[in-house]
């Protein structure tokens, strides 16, 4: 695999309380990168840093096998990103904003071939090819300020896509697009980039998002890549804390291991006891993570369950949401439970209720502290 763009100990100091800190970054030729993490986190920043937008405080960047920060030499002419025109023109950002011109849909398509020279004849063809293959054929004279959110992004792709760049930086382009819409170009822009073997960095917050289009996932918190790596992999064993919380696992305990029964670690977390099948010393400190979609609820103990874990609770609160319901049990600790509505129906549920909350060993995931 090779490298498109390396940083290396990147740093750009945007506040008294906040410093973009990159110690290792490499984007791989032909992949689609998703860049997570959550509002604030830095993630528009080192997009701007990595489409040669924003000039870091310091540290290296390798764009093609081509050192180009810092530069060589110092110069007028080299100092500032602005002038390297030849990678610039390599790289090209899609905002959430399309931001077209005051003209036509095929002249602002047209704009990057325009500026490249290439003779109208060209252009022609090469528009009405993109023009085709983002299905906005019927757009072309129509003026910018008189098509829809959703078409307006299309032309934004066609407009980037055209000049043929080595890489496409995607900085939450479809955030403000209802969801049919946008799912229609997530399926639409993931085809396009591996058919023109374009490497892509996709900026998101939104962890379904990054499983349907990505190759490989960093999360950026606090202005550091805190994991990177395959999203399912990421996603399912999170390294720390801060990565627990940004993708969604609600429940998050610090416990103690108390004992070890063969492959099984058990842990006391509050006044429960927790088995986990995660190899674990005698008075190691651990934080236990269970997502809550990986609870069961019944109203008796199993007798003959595969799940080591059958803690005795009740629901102090039941809350719907879009497609289910969040249960929270005490149960020595408190407990988030997703649940359905079939569920909470059969079982007669409610703030109260007396149950047994069950999982399995392996659905547990263990943070060393």
């Amino acid at each position: 695999m090779t490298n498109l763009m390396e940083l290396k100990n990147i740093t750009l100091n945007l506040s008294k309380d906040f410093t973009l800190n990159i110690e290792k970054l490499n984007i791989i030729e032909g992949e689609i990168l998703g860049l997570l993490g959550p509002n604030g986190s830095g993630k528009s920043t080192l997009i701007k840093i990595i489409g040669l937008l924003n000039k870091p405080d310091k540290g290296e960047i390798i764009f093609n096998g081509r050192k180009i920060f810092p530069p060589k030499k110092f110069s007028l002419k080299n100092i500032f990103f602005s002038n390297d025109i030849k990678n610039k023109q390599s790289i090209v950002t899609v905002f959430q904003e399309p931001f077209l011109l005051n003209t036509s849909v095929y002249n602002n398509i047209a704009l990057g071939l325009k500026l490249r020279k290439i003779n109208k004849k060209e252009i022609k063809k090469m528009v009405n090819h993109w023009l085709s293959i983002l299905g906005i054929e019927y757009l072309a004279s129509k003026h910018s300020k008189k098509i829809s959110r959703g078409e307006s992004q299309r032309v934004n792709l066609a407009r980037a896509f055209i000049i043929k760049p080595k890489l496409i930086l995607l900085d939450e382009p479809f955030s403000t697009l209802d969801t049919p819409t946008k799912n229609n170009l997530l399926y639409e822009l993931k085809s396009i980039i591996k058919e023109t073997k374009t490497t892509a960095v996709f900026v998101t917050h939104d962890k379904n998002e990054a499983l349907s289009m990505v190759d490989r996932v960093a999360i950026l918190i606090n202005g550091k890549i805190q994991q990177i790596g395959n999203p399912t992999d990421v996603f399912l064993n999170p390294v720390n804390k801060e990565v627990a919380e940004f993708i969604g696992i609600e429940n998050i305990l610090p416990g103690v291991v108390t004992e070890i029964r063969d492959e099984i670690s058990v842990v006391k977390v509050d006044k429960s006891i927790i088995n986990v099948a995660f190899p674990l010393n005698i008075g190691d400190k651990v934080l236990v993570c269970i997502s809550p979609e990986n609870l069961t609820i019944n109203l008796k103990k199993l007798s003959n369950s595969s799940a080591l874990n059958q803690l005795s609770g009740k629901i102090t609160t039941i809350t719907p949401l879009m497609h289910f319901y969040s249960l929270t049990i005490d149960c020595g600790m408190k407990l988030k439970v997703y649940i359905t509505s079939q569920s909470i129906k059969k079982l007669k549920l409610k703030v109260g209720s007396k149950i047994f909350v069950s999982f399995k060993s392996t659905a547990v995931h263990i943070i060393k502290q």
